[in-house]
């Protein structure tokens, strides 16, 4: 099992082309930029001339069929694939932005516990790149941020579904993150720890001023807390608020 939101990430994303987003650094509050990204593998394009801006405190909903290039435009946006055409730019750096991906499956004799994963999200600030007070404070205030600080000393195989994805979510925040890429988050959840995931997303965005930009097949989630919502087959199809996305996109056959 990986126990890392963020494990074998490059220290530094890939340089995008020249003058292809170095702009997005003037502009005040912008977390990501994506300017004409193209993406594919060998010869094979995947994702085409997509362009966007996400900005400190919004929550962005990407959505689109299966094979409509989603994770591979996380993978661009990580640097895990170098772009084909155009680039991406992170103001603050990719230490800034923190990656819940779908599936956290743990083997039953996995012994790490709620504490280590939280922490291992830190940035280890400390000398000789141990742990700082700092980095323990910060990890602990994750989990009771999230609610799961009493479950801190159990491991992480014997928690539920959903106490399982606010460990990782504590993971990812415990490293201090500008922008978070959730891919399918509410994946395996019964309704009700859907629920609570999603009230506590909507918390992150608007009282902490994290950007989310969220992944997701849940529609009724995607119009309950989205401020904004992309469109995805291949290129960008739509890129508006949910009023807009509701009266255009909402009912087409290709986003089921």
């Amino acid at each position: 099992m990986s126990l890392s939101a963020n494990q074998n990430l490059p220290t530094e994303i890939n340089p995008p082309p020249p003058n292809a987003a170095a702009s997005a650094r003037l502009i005040p509050g912008i977390v990501l930029h994506v300017d004409h990204l193209s993406l594919g593998y060998n010869h094979r394009a995947v994702v085409g001339e997509v362009s966007f801006s996400i900005r400190k405190g919004e929550y962005v909903c990407l959505i689109g069929r299966n094979g409509s290039g989603k994770s591979t435009l996380f993978k661009g946006i990580l640097g895990l694939i170098r772009p084909k055409n155009g680039g991406v730019d992170l103001p603050y750096g990719l230490k800034s932005t923190a990656f819940l991906p779908q599936n956290h499956d743990a083997d039953d004799d996995f012994p790490a516990t709620v504490w280590e994963v939280a922490l291992s999200g830190s940035r280890r600030s400390g000398r000789f790149g141990f742990y700082s007070r700092a980095d323990k404070d910060l990890a602990l205030h994750s989990l009771e941020l999230l609610g799961i600080a009493d479950l801190r000393q159990r491991r992480i195989s014997d928690l539920s579904g959903g106490q399982r994805q606010r460990a990782f979510l504590a993971r990812c925040l415990a490293g201090s993150p500008r922008l978070l890429l959730l891919d399918e988050p509410y994946t395996g959840l019964d309704y009700q720890a859907a629920e609570s995931l999603s009230a506590l997303l909507s918390e992150l965005s608007a009282q902490q001023g994290i950007a989310i930009l969220m992944s997701s097949h849940d529609l009724g989630a995607v119009q309950a807390n989205a401020s904004r919502v992309l469109v995805l087959d291949g290129t960008l199809l739509f890129d508006g608020d949910v009023r807009e996305w509701l009266a255009t996109f909402h009912t087409k056959p290709f986003l089921k």
